[in-house]
């Protein structure tokens, strides 16, 4: 299912390690040399990315960077934005090898009444994976937070919510700012209040 969101070939992107060992707790931090969902009893960061897509509404938006593209003139910013019946879900990126600055960036949710009948307040939640937020590796390597019994974060994983707040509309839009960090993944949904 998160492939079809993604227009990812999933049998190229994923692999599912350890499996068979469910009932015995594991005593490391499984490491994979490949892009893992689930290695042993830990759920990997790229697995919360493909959540994150499956997120995403049915229904496409059209989304662009300073009037422009979807993804940016030095392709290091891109944005997904969609749309179900109860909210609107803005999926944006940020892989720079060249700033390592956190930037801001700015979001304009427009024509919400068109979308939204008679709802001027909106809520606002922001889900996050970075160096610090969404990652197990931080998580129980550096920070040496308790592995459950060498059962990590199996039954327990889930996106780190990193910022929720009620706004209202100005003149059928909705604005917004949001730092991001390089190697980011950041998804915002937006529902009528």
């Amino acid at each position: 299912q998160y492939h079809l969101k993604s227009d990812l070939d999933m049998s190229c992107f994923i692999s599912i390690n350890g499996l068979n060992h469910e009932d015995e707790p594991i005593n490391y931090f499984p490491h994979s040399f490949n892009l893992a969902v689930i290695d042993g009893k830990v759920v990997h960061t790229p697995y919360f990315v493909f959540r994150m897509f499956n997120m995403l509404g049915e229904n496409k938006l059209h989304t662009s960077i300073n009037d422009g593209l979807d993804i940016s003139e030095d392709d290091s910013i891109g944005v997904i934005s969609a749309m179900d019946e109860g909210s609107i879900q803005i999926f944006a990126w940020r892989y720079d090898d060249l700033d390592q600055l956190e930037k801001s960036l700015s979001f304009t949710v427009e024509n919400l009444n068109s979308k939204f009948q008679n709802a001027n307040n909106f809520h606002v939640n922001a889900y996050l994976i970075d160096e610090t937020h969404t990652n197990p590796y931080t998580y129980y390597e550096i920070e040496g937070n308790d592995n459950n019994r060498g059962q990590y974060n199996l039954e327990t994983a889930e996106l780190e919510l990193v910022s929720s707040f009620d706004k209202s509309i100005s003149g059928g839009n909705l604005s917004f700012d949001f730092d991001l960090k390089n190697y980011s993944v950041l998804l915002l949904t937006v529902e009528p209040n």
